[in-house]
C-alpha cells in the first residue's frame, strides 16, 4: 500500500490507525521500563521534534500520514502531558510556566483565526505537531483547573 500510496480496500483503511496504536503500545512500555524519567522525557521530546522532519522527508502522503515515526508528535505529546498531570511537582511546574501557557494559548487562538479567516495554512508537515502541542497545552491548563476545583470541594480521591 505504501508503494502505491493508497489506503487499499476501504474495509482495510481503519487498520492503519490500529497498527499505529499497536506499535505505540508495544514501544512505550519498553521505553518506560528501561529509561529513567529524565532520559525518557528527553527521548520523547527528541521524537516529537524529529517527527515533522520525518514528514517533510517522506516520499509520499501515505508515508507522512501512516508511519509511526511520522506520528510521534501526536502520540508522545500525550505521554508528556500525562506525565505532567500525574507528576507530584505538576502544580509547581505549571505555576512556574503559567505565563507561557497563556501566551501559547493566545497564539493558538490567533493561528486558528488566521487559518479560518485569512485562509493561511501551516505547512502539512507542521500541522500535526502544532495542533498536538496546543491541544496538550489546553489539556494541561484544563486539568490544573479541574484538579484545583476537586480539591476545593474535598474530592481528593478523584485527583490522584
Amino acid at each position: 500500500m505504501c508503494i502505491n500510496a493508497t489506503l487499499g480496500n476501504r474495509w482495510l483503511a481503519h487498520t492503519l490507525s490500529l497498527s499505529l496504536e499497536e506499535q505505540f503500545y508495544l514501544i512505550l512500555p519498553i521505553l518506560i521500563y528501561f529509561l529513567n524519567t529524565q532520559i525518557l522525557l528527553a527521548v520523547l521530546s527528541l521524537a516529537i521534534i524529529s517527527s515533522p522532519l520525518f514528514r517533510f522527508m517522506a516520499d509520499n502522503w501515505y508515508e507522512a500520514f501512516n508511519f509511526l515515526y511520522c506520528r510521534f508528535d501526536a502520540l508522545f505529546t500525550g505521554v508528556i502531558c500525562a506525565y505532567l498531570i500525574n507528576n507530584e511537582n505538576r502544580k509547581a511546574i505549571l505555576k512556574k510556566y503559567s505565563y507561557l501557557q497563556i501566551g501559547f494559548l493566545v497564539l493558538f487562538i490567533l493561528i486558528i483565526i488566521l487559518m479560518s479567516v485569512k485562509k493561511i495554512y501551516l505547512p502539512h508537515y507542521l500541522e500535526n505537531s502544532v495542533l498536538s502541542f496546543f491541544y496538550s497545552l489546553f489539556i494541561l491548563i484544563l486539568a490544573g483547573k479541574v484538579m484545583t476545583k476537586h480539591r476545593q470541594f474535598g474530592l481528593r480521591d478523584f485527583c490522584h
